[in-house]
């Protein structure tokens, strides 16, 4: 105690006179490791939570110009500290740093045990090699990880929110003639891979006139969630399986293609071409890179596609080529969101029926 070896003042004394003998080299190995640990402890126990507080947050934070210094002890916040604050924003942190910064971490030593790149043939992802299992698949094992999903809907939802939504600038309508053969079409839409149906009821509502029924599809453990509404119905399907619905006016993907690799993706378009008939069209909602000078978010996309799926975004001319692999043919690529390169893809398996219309192109090779 302080009482049995002098004041406060003394022993600061001794420990600058202990500083001076280890700066002088007179301290042998072993006292110099006694007094590193004591030291430590000192360091601890003398800073209060504030003082830790304020180094590990507060003057960092500062540093990075997340918050203001406005005088010692005094900050302010920003524009980046308030997004931070926001709920949707913090869980995308907690979401990025628990689930998709250590894959980022693991990538490099992946891209050399790859030699330097990786084949989309191979089955261990860069996801599956970070978590040390080949046949984990992200999805599944998200869905078991409780606080990592809910933190990854959040984010989606906080990501998207305020965007351009691909109703109010697709001109669906130029697709679709209300002449005597659309009113006999049983199916209007049917949205592949739909989640919940909430973007199959937003179509209802924006197009209540229109005939047919709206099939939102996906698998059981989300249809079995789901409610229906008058003219919008949940089915209980796999992509991967032959396409139960035929001949419907418009079938939907939406960001489910960026998640696969090609051969996997000819295999969700060869299903939905084979339901497909004249008056079919394919509407695939994704990004498309442009072929020089892509924006840092899509390139960022980019990366997390390859890093947990082994999967990419796509070029113009990628899409192009894969959709005509699998024997469709694009006629158009609207632009939803220009910054993230956001699109919709209108894909049909025979021209005739567009080119009577004037929409779209008349050759696959000229989309």
């Amino acid at each position: 105690m302080l009482s049995e070896c002098g004041s406060a003042s003394d022993l600061a004394g001794q420990i600058e006179e202990v500083t001076a003998q280890v700066q002088a080299g007179l301290i042998d190995v072993n006292s110099r490791k006694r007094l590193l640990a004591a030291s430590q402890r000192l360091t601890v126990a003398l800073e209060s939570p504030l003082m830790t507080c304020r180094r590990v947050a507060f003057l960092y934070l500062a540093s990075m110009n997340y918050i203001e210094e406005t005088g010692i002890g005094q900050w302010k916040s920003t524009t980046a500290c308030e997004s931070l604050a926001n709920a949707g924003f913090a869980a995308g942190v907690k979401f990025n740093y628990d689930v998709t910064a250590p894959v980022f971490l693991k990538l490099p030593a992946w891209l050399t045990a790859n030699n330097g790149a990786g084949s989309e043939k191979r089955l261990e992802t860069p996801f599956q090699f970070s978590v040390g299992d080949p046949d984990a698949s992200f999805f599944p094992w998200l869905s078991k990880n409780e606080a990592s999903l809910a933190n990854f809907h959040i984010w989606m939802n906080t990501r998207h929110a305020g965007e351009t939504h691909w109703l109010d600038v697709y001109p669906l309508d130029k697709y679709i003639r209300l002449d005597e053969a659309d009113n006999l079409v049983e199916t209007l839409l049917v949205d592949v891979g739909g989640g919940n149906g909430h973007e199959a009821r937003l179509v209802k509502e924006r197009y209540p006139h229109l005939p047919g029924r709206i099939i939102f599809q996906d698998l059981s453990e989300i249809i079995q969630k789901c409610s229906s509404m008058h003219g919008v119905d949940g089915m209980i399907h796999d992509f991967f399986s032959p396409q139960p619905v035929r001949g419907a006016r418009i079938y939907r993907l939406h960001h489910i293609l960026h998640d696969w690799p090609d051969e996997p993706c000819r295999q969700i378009l060869g299903h939905l071409r084979n339901a497909m008939v004249g008056h079919s069209i394919l509407l695939i909602g994704d990004i498309v890179l442009p072929d020089t000078n892509a924006h840092s978010n899509s390139m960022q996309s980019d990366l997390t596609m390859m890093a947990l799926f082994l999967a990419r975004e796509r070029s113009k001319s990628q899409w192009v080529s894969l959709l005509k692999g699998a024997g469709l043919c694009v006629i158009d690529i609207h632009t939803v969101q220009e910054a993230s390169g956001e699109s919709i893809i209108t894909a049909v398996v025979d021209t005739t029926i567009f080119k009577e219309m004037e929409v779209g192109a008349v050759k696959c090779d000229s989309a």
